[in-house]
Parts: C-alpha cells; structure tokens; sequence
C-alpha cells in the first residue's frame, strides 16, 4: 500500500523507480506527491541537477517536464508554488516551466503596477539566465519595497527610497542617492529582511551578547539578508565591518579569515604601493580599478607615460557583455579628463569595432541612460569620434528625449544638429516607427517639419506601443498634449480642416487607446473649438433592429457544436481515461510518451468540455426569420458594400459561431460584423483595416441560405 507521508526518505531523489509513482500522482496534483517531491529536491546532494549521475538527471527531468505540464497553474496552491521554486534552485528549465514560473510570478506580485516589466525584470522569459539565478531574482524581489535596509558592493549601505512601479527603477539613498533599474537592483542589492536577526541588530532591539548567545550566529546573519548573489564569508565582512561590529569580532565570529570565493564581488584591491600613496590612474590594473581611479580625479590628467596599460584595459573591456557599464564610464570619464586628447584617440577607434555598448544598440540606450549627468555629454563626445555622425544620430534617436540635448550639442560641432537628427525622425515616420520620444522632441521644435504631427493615426499608432522605464515619461507627455494641449489640438486638427477632423474622430472611436471617458473628452474638446465640426463628431449609427438580439447562433452551427459535446462526453473522455490507465501501467516516465500525450488529451478534453455547455446553455439557435430587416444591418441580413477602389462586396451577417468567410458568410461577433451592425444603407463606416467603404444595399438572407442553416448535415 502506497503511503500518504509527505516527508520524502532521503533517498528518494535518486531513486526513478520510486520517483516515477510520484511523478504520476503529482501530475494529478496530488498535495502529498507534490509535498514529497519538494522535500525530496531538499535532499539532492549536490544540489544542482547538471552534477547529478545521468540516469537520476534524466528521471527528473522527464518526470518535471509531466508535471508541469498537467498542472493548473493559473490557481493559487502552495504546494506547487514550492515545487516549482525549487526545480529552479535545482536547475530545471524549460518552455513550459519558464511560462508556468510567469503565470506564478504575476499572481505572487499582482499588487505591481507593471506585470510585463516585472517578468523582464526577473528574466523569466530570459532563457540565457539560468532558472537558479531567476529564483534568486524572485527572493530578492520579494523583500523590496521602501525603507528597506540594503548593502551595495559599491555604495555600501542604505536604504530603499522608492520603487517605482511605473519606470520600473529603484531608488536607494546612500550617502548619494542613487538610481537603478528593476533588474540591476535585483542582482546588485544584499537587502536585510525584517524581522531577522541582522535588522534586530541594526535597529538595536537586540544586543550583540544576545545575537552571539544564539546557535550559529554567522549563519543567522547570512540568512538575515536577501540577495540574487552568494552570500559568503567576504561579502558578510564587507556588510558587517565596521557597520555592525569590528574586525576583531567577526574573525572571532568566523574563527578563521574569510576565504573569498570567485563569484562574489571582489573587496576594493588593497594598492601595493608605499603607504599613503595611491596608484595612478594610468597604472590600473583592471576596469574596475580603472574607473574607481578616474572617479578621484577632479582636474584634466597629463598623457600617460605610455599605453601598455591602458590600451588592453579598454580593449578587453570592449567586447564583454559584463563590463559594458565599466567601459562606456571608463571612455566618458577619460574623455572629460583629456578633453578628447590626441593620444586618446588611437585607443577608441581600436576599441570601436569590438565595444558591446556601439555595436549593440539595446545596450548602447541601458548605458546611456543609467550614466550620470556630468558624463553624458563626453558620453555623446566620444560616441561620435569613435562611430560617426550617422550611427550617433540614430543611437540619439532611440533614446529617452531627456538624454537628446547632449548628443544635440556633441552633433553641433559637426554640423546642423537639429537638421541631423529631424533627418533621422522623418525616416522613422515614414516607416511607421517612430516612438513617443521622437514626437515629443519633434513637437518641440519651431522647424517646419514640425506639420509632421499633423496626422492623428500616427500619433494613436505611436501611443499604442508598449515601451517600459524611462520611455514611458515621453509616452505620458504625449498622451497629456493629445488629451488636454489646445495649441496641440488646433495643430493634429490643422485648425479644424473637416478631412483632420474625420480622421481624429476615426481614430478616437475605432484604435484601441483611449478609455470612454477620455473618448467623450476628447470629443466634446473639438466641438469646443471648432463648433462646425459638430455633425463629423456626433455622427451616431442607427440601431434598427425592433427587439434585442441577443446571443443567436444558426440551428446548424448550434447542432454541431451539440454533437461535438455529446461526442466528447460519450466517447472521447472515456477512451482518453482508459488511455490513462493504461499508460500508468507502462511505468517508467522516461519512456513512457503515451501517458503525457494522454494528460495533455485529458486537459484539453475538460477545457471543451466546460467551454460548449456554457456556451449551448447561453447561446440559441434561430434562422434569423423572425428578424426585420429594413435599411440597416442586422443579424440575419445580405449586405453590398463599396469600398474605397470601387469594387463592390457582397457579405451575409449572421449568428456567433456562423463565420465561413470562403462563402461571405460573417458572424456579428467579428471586428468586421461589428463595425457593421447597425449601419445604414447610404452610410459611410471603417473597416477593420482602417480603409472607408459605404453600405449601398440591404436584404434579407436568402430561403436557400436559411435551408442551408437550418441543417448540419448539408
């Protein structure tokens, strides 16, 4: 008999046989199997998977891989939830697990205000992010909110100004306050966790002789403190000295002095030259030092005595993809000191070809807008010695517009910068992918190409894209001037020319941006300024039908959708359970490939199943005979249009599930039977697609037609 612990024996994780029952009744979501999965992951020595012997590798591999994917993972359940937190400390990934760690995230985290932002942040869907290091992300994210106490390996201590949800940034206030994107605070911060014993200390409700007299003090502190990083003896010293207590006492806590592992942020390298002296910026001995050097510097520097140094420090800082913040600091701090020197030169055009931050725009736009202000401009400097005017303006282009007026000065040395960069916003117009950014500098401008603006759908078309951080500042801007700018309106509406008028109304009533309210807003804003305007903006569609039509279906559509019903209630879930039953006995996941196709038969057959008799239950069948049809559309109708290049169409409106466009026959549920319901014969309404046509006819359907519906068997 099979028990019902849920303590795993130790040696469970290594065991497939007895992992493969486990996995099957978890796959069931089993509480118990579940339970006892993850107590047995606690067991696994080592605990990464990759180290583990194939054959136990491979077991939890296939048997994961089956649970997640039966599974519900859209409710809530503790048990699953602790499941899947530790496969990804153990290293498991996979599509389907990454997309089930999603759905988890959004639900632990659903009071944060940017659900998207937040997966990005955590790099859920960041498949060259290992799961172990997401999870990590995940602690740390669950302990960040203001007022929180942090370490950071360059700052030092402080605490959590502000997370802004909206920019997704943190804010900490160190001796400085300092400003850091969701993903970047998430790797870099150590924040202590309240209550713990750490935070007991800091805020003195406990004494040092109380900490010390607890069972393992140093491992109670690490524990005190949430980070995406390892958390070892050099780091623990690095917080806790001289902060919370003196060297001596943590030597004394450690009994030994802390090794430092590799992976941990290395301690500032103590200078091995004379005391009171400091090495020279020219003699650094890594980026890091480098760019810690260059920050001590406060007057321009002399050339260095020669290149060996430096010259491989910035070329072998260039290409990785983990020093490209070191590197463009480095080259904007070098350029402030030297002025752009002559000797300097040589090295940034070698470096060029190979930087990430030049060649990868994505991480050219991160740079740019974390550096600090004093820096942006030599930033902009450098970046167009090294690359030219053309890379610069468009690398300008796709930058938060707070961060253009620096490369508009360094352009402006080589030439009309506006002129450049206006070159560069009109070709991005032209291609339909220009920014909310771009729009806002345009409006700004007194150039003439300003008229560009005057085109609604491209301003809706720009404020429908998703952008996330310090874009979305211009997205707000630009909404607010096309909400309440009465200089911006008379603008778009080309001082209320009847075709801007047209086409600001189509935009409001048919693109999906704005809410009701700021639709009616908006709407009566344009009356206000132009009163001529007033029968374009209260052109209203005719509701013809005499009686609501409800949810209506055509006899045959309701009467297939009743067979399918009837079929998988009677004969495909019970063959889908005997199925089952029979891959259960197959035993052995790692090879048992019928009893996952027969799981994922069983979901879909549950989800149609409950899909058909809501909708059979709230749907009814009609022939549309009963429908009086005069000059309008309604269900059940034959309709001519005309569109835009003369050609006319002939479509027949019908019931939900009744759309077979081969045969012109359209259900009213439908982006196209939507615009069309209600219009009358004569009048002119918006496609889907955006063109105009007019509707010039209006009949009934045919008998032929209505036989035709009535039977599922034709």
């Amino acid at each position: 008999m099979t028990s019902t612990s849920t303590v795993a024996s130790p040696t469970l994780w290594s065991d497939p046989t007895a992992l493969d029952e486990c996995f099957m009744s978890a796959g069931d979501d089993n509480p118990a199997s579940l339970r006892k999965l993850t107590d047995a992951l606690s067991h696994a020595h080592p605990p990464r998977m990759a180290d583990w012997p194939a054959p136990v590798r491979e077991a939890w591999q296939t048997g994961a891989e089956l649970v997640v994917e039966s599974l519900n993972h859209d409710a809530e359940s503790p048990d699953r939830t602790a499941l899947l937190h530790r496969l990804a400390v153990a290293g498991f990934d996979s599509v389907r697990f990454r997309d089930a760690l999603a759905k988890m995230a959004r639900r632990h985290f659903s009071s944060y205000l940017d659900p998207a932002g937040l997966l990005t942040a955590l790099g859920i869907h960041d498949h060259s992010l290992s799961t172990e290091r997401v999870v990590g992300r995940w602690d740390v994210m669950r302990d960040l909110h203001s007022g929180a106490r942090v370490w950071h390996a360059a700052h030092g201590h402080g605490a959590i100004a502000e997370v802004d949800a909206t920019s997704n940034e943190v804010h900490v206030q160190f001796e400085r306050r300092q400003k850091f994107t969701l993903d970047v605070a998430l790797d870099s911060l150590w924040i202590v966790r309240t209550p713990s014993v750490l935070a007991s200390l800091m805020t003195g409700e406990m004494s040092w002789q109380q900490v010390r007299a607890k069972p393992n003090t140093l491992e109670a502190l690490r524990q005190s403190m949430s980070s995406a990083q390892p958390t070892n003896d050099a780091i623990m010293e690095r917080i806790l000295v001289p902060t919370v207590m003196p060297a001596s006492t943590f030597a004394a806590l450690i009994g030994a002095a802390p090794e430092i592992e590799a992976e941990a942020p290395p301690a500032p390298p103590a200078p091995d030259v004379a005391p009171g002296s400091q090495r020279a910026w020219h003699e650094a001995r890594g980026i890091a030092e480098l760019v810690d050097l260059l920050r001590r510097e406060t007057k321009s520097v002399a050339p260095p005595p020669t290149l060996d140094t430096l010259r491989p420090l910035l070329l072998g800082a260039a290409p990785r993809a983990d020093q490209v913040d070191l590197f463009g600091e480095a080259v904007a701090r070098l350029w402030t000191l030297t002025h752009g020197a002559d000797w300097l030169q040589p090295v940034l055009r070698e470096s060029a070809p190979l930087a990430q931050p030049w060649e990868q725009l994505p991480k050219f736009i991160r740079l740019t807008d974390k550096l600090p202000g004093s820096l942006l401009l030599p930033w902009a400097q450098a970046t167009l010695f090294a690359r030219g005017t053309p890379y610069t303006a468009t690398a300008c282009t796709e930058l938060p517009v707070r961060l253009w007026g620096y490369f508009e000065k360094a352009l402006g040395a080589s030439g009309d910068a506006k002129a450049i960069l206006v070159q560069e916003v009109l070709a991005r117009t032209a291609r339909n992918d220009a920014s909310a950014d771009m729009l806002i500098w345009l409006w700004k401008t007194d150039l003439p190409q300003k008229k560009t603006l005057a085109n609604p759908e491209l301003v809706f078309r720009t404020l429908t894209k998703v952008v996330r951080g310090s874009f979305l500042k211009a997205k707000a801007d630009l909404h607010r001037l096309l909400m309440d700018n009465e200089t911006f309106h008379r603008h778009i509406l080309r001082d209320g020319d009847p075709e801007a008028v047209r086409s600001l109304v189509r935009c409001i009533r048919h693109i999906q941006l704005l809410d009701v309210g700021e639709k009616q807003s908006l709407l009566v804003k344009i009356v206000r300024l132009y009163p001529e305007a007033r029968p374009l903006v209260e052109e209203r569609r005719a509701v013809v039908s005499r009686r609501p039509i409800g949810k209506v279906t055509s006899p045959r559509s309701f009467e297939l959708r009743r067979r399918e019903l009837e079929d998988i209630i009677n004969t495909r879930i019970p063959t889908n359970s005997r199925a089952i039953a029979t891959a259960r006995e197959h035993g052995d996941l790692r090879e048992n490939a019928e009893f996952k196709a027969a799981k994922e038969e069983q979901a879909y057959l549950t989800a149609r199943r409950a899909e058909l008799e809501n909708d059979l239950h709230e749907i009814r069948p009609t022939d549309f005979a009963d429908i009086v049809v005069r000059d309008a559309a309604v269900p059940g109708s034959t309709l001519t249009l005309k569109l835009q290049d003369g050609h006319e169409q002939v479509y027949h409106l019908l019931g939900l599930w009744d759309s077979i466009p081969e045969k012109s026959m359209i259900s009213y549920d439908t982006p196209m039977g939507k615009n069309l319901l209600g219009v009358k014969v004569g009048s002119r309404f918006t496609l889907p697609g955006g063109e105009e046509a007019e509707l010039i006819a209006v009949s009934s359907i045919s008998d032929e037609l209505r036989e035709w519906l009535k039977n599922a068997d034709m």
